[in-house]
């Protein structure tokens, strides 16, 4: 149902700032409305002659489902868009080939367009640049971020959009500020960034540390291209721990497989990718399966079983909720085929999911007609306007990524929630979610000292 667009003070201040500034990055927290928010700034840019066509590049979430529900619910906005995703190139050469006003793309799809139609090509068909939940581009290594990199200057305008910039600590500041100013306020270069304001520290010295003082002088050297909102709700959130012990055979099996990660971290023969996959198994078994190793990488997935302790404390929540809708994520296949081995049967949200079956589960659980709705961390985490259908979440085991932690309890702790929100996150006593757990403890301190800051605002 279309309804007239009427914004809130923070709205206000956000078109404004948008309004007086070229280029400008949107530290919002998530449900604050900040979508609403680009699309009117493009509608008062298009009709005072300043920008014609918009490109939005975000995650599959956000651009299937979050920027097309906001463009048709607004009478007064007045603009049409054209979806540049699909897994063909054709598909998404037809979207491009549309005339419109607003252009939707997958971040992965970044690198093709500039291939096809930037490379070489005189003529630049955007003039306006909106990255939302931009964190998704604080890698300057990847190669959506080389593509973009190249496009940057064709822009006349240039807006980023998250609530989380700083999941893995300040050194992700740079590559999210350069699509904003090219450099005018981090420096030009990531080198010169950290050698401005870090120091190596950690294993091998591969580990960027802050140097003394320079918090409040990146916090400075940014503060004029940032827009700050901090959610304001009148419900609270709490997160409750349920901790589970593992029985002695898995604990020994687990216990198998962190020695010889520590073996060999304390003979420094340990990769980066190789300390990624040892973690990553540790996180498997804790929370109770792993993936056996496949001969050939086109053979299915199998794990072996090790314990259901996580199991079996998920169906006391669940028994405790007494038909309460529950959102859950999990981080492995291998955890959700666990959970229907044991009669828990739930439907599953996926980004690989058609459209229309995706947008049928979201429905259905905002109609309050799923008891459980769940998902893998990385497929619900972002885009999921989803608060209307319940107040309880749970995590089955837990994530080093600050982001993506934050982001999925804030699918239902955000605006049009009208209940007090809790989250419960299940724990293995003694294993590697104990650690994650201080690691996001970490990492949210560094991100919540740089957002107060900038809500402050330095008089410069």
């Amino acid at each position: 149902m279309s309804q007239i667009f009427v914004p809130n003070e923070d709205q206000l201040a956000g078109i404004r700032f948008g309004m007086e500034k070229s280029y400008g990055a949107f530290f919002w927290d998530p449900g604050t409305r900040k979508t609403s928010t680009f699309l009117f700034i493009y509608k008062l840019l298009r009709e005072a002659g300043l920008v014609n066509r918009m490109l939005v590049l975000s995650t599959v979430n956000i651009i299937n489902d979050t920027w097309p529900d906001e463009m048709e619910k607004w009478s007064d906005l007045d603009v049409t868009y054209s979806m540049m995703g699909g897994g063909s190139a054709a598909k998404r050469a037809k979207g491009f080939e549309l005339d419109a006003d607003v252009y939707l793309m997958n971040n992965d799809n970044v690198e093709w367009f500039y291939e096809e139609y930037v490379h070489g090509k005189k003529n630049f068909p955007f003039d306006m640049l909106v990255v939302d939940e931009s964190t998704k581009f604080r890698n300057r290594g990847t190669d959506r971020f080389r593509a973009l990199r190249k496009m940057i200057p064709k822009f006349k305008r240039r807006y980023i959009g998250t609530g989380t910039p700083t999941p893995k600590g300040y050194i992700n500041l740079w590559s999210q500020m350069y699509i904003v100013d090219q450099g005018e306020s981090l420096g030009v270069t990531l080198g010169a960034y950290r050698n401005k304001y870090f120091q190596p520290g950690g294993f091998k010295g591969k580990h960027w540390e802050l140097r003394e003082g320079s918090e409040p002088e990146i916090q400075r050297a940014i503060a004029h291209r940032v827009s700050r909102v901090e959610k304001h709700l009148d419900v609270a959130i709490s997160f409750v721990d349920r901790e589970v012990r593992l029985p002695p055979k898995a604990m020994d099996a687990y216990k198998e497989l962190e020695e010889e990660f520590i073996t060999n971290w304390r003979g420094k023969t340990l990769m980066a990718s190789n300390a990624a996959v040892a973690t990553q198994k540790l996180r498997q078994a804790a929370n109770g399966a792993v993936y056996l190793e496949r001969l050939d990488k086109r053979d299915p997935r199998k794990w072996v079983q090790i314990h259901t302790e996580k199991i079996e404390e998920l169906k006391r929540i669940i028994k405790e909720l007494r038909g309460k809708p529950l959102l859950l994520a999990y981080e492995f296949q291998h955890d959700y085929e666990m959970m229907m081995k044991h009669g828990l049967k739930f439907p599953s949200y996926s980004v690989a999911k058609p459209g229309r079956e995706r947008t049928e589960l979201k429905d259905r659980w905002n109609r309050g007609e799923l008891t459980v709705l769940g998902g893998q961390l990385s497929s619900m985490s972002h885009g999921l306007n989803v608060q209307f259908g319940g107040h309880y979440l749970g995590y089955y085991g837990l994530t080093y990524n600050l982001e993506d932690f934050e982001q999925f309890y804030q699918r239902l702790w955000r605006d049009g929630q009208e209940h007090d929100v809790t989250a419960f996150r299940i724990g293995a006593v003694g294993t590697v979610d104990q650690t994650m757990m201080d690691v996001l403890h970490v990492r949210d301190h560094d991100q919540k000292m740089l957002l107060r800051a900038l809500l402050r605002r330095f008089d410069l």
